[in-house]
């Protein structure tokens, strides 16, 4: 093991260990072949039946409020307090912004950039070790939003088995161990 002290050698570090997890999904050429295969197919129909007009800015209004109070701003300098704090007409342009990210099927590279922190997993652990470490990624406030209302959106077309507990809404390990336990 190599031992550094100086922030920069630090910095590297981590963005060697945590880069080892990274993929940079803009430069995944089959996966773009098979995106413009979709696009192009669906592309008249998806303008016939899109649900643009359920992107509207009482959706908006409800997703900034269901954002999480008090979370690190991203790479914009953005933070949730900024967007339930401003002007009600930005509720407005928001609205326009987003319909034209759906209509003209593009999200902007932005929403896709984030800063990495690494998170100690351990503090009576050795904080020297690279694998006492988790990254998060403090993403743009917009993207944020932006996701929230997609999932509201398509929430009916977004199912998952019965037996996942992880990652759902009002469910948990309780429900995970109850399961158990009665099987």
């Amino acid at each position: 093991m190599v031992y550094v002290s100086d922030d920069a050698s630090i910095a590297n570090e981590f963005m060697k260990h945590f880069g080892s997890v990274y993929f940079d999904s803009s430069l995944d050429d089959v996966a773009k072949a098979e995106y413009l295969n979709v696009s192009e197919d669906n592309q008249s129909s998806r303008n016939q039946e899109t649900n643009i007009e359920l992107v509207n800015v009482e959706l908006i209004d409800k997703c900034i409020r269901g954002l999480k109070l008090g979370k690190a701003s991203g790479p914009d300098g953005l933070c949730t307090e900024s967007l339930v704090n401003a002007h009600p007409k930005l509720v407005v342009l928001l609205s326009a912004l987003f319909r034209s990210i759906i209509l003209h099927n593009y999200v902007p590279v932005e929403f896709g950039q984030g800063i990495i922190v690494p998170l100690i997993k351990d503090r009576t652990g050795d904080s020297s070790s690279l694998n006492n470490y988790r990254a998060i990624t403090l993403i743009p406030v917009l993207s944020k939003l932006f996701e929230c209302i997609i999932l509201d959106v398509c929430d009916e077309y977004l199912s998952s088995d019965d037996r996942q507990f992880g990652f759902k809404k009002d469910l948990g390990c309780g429900n995970a161990i109850f399961a158990v336990r009665s099987t």
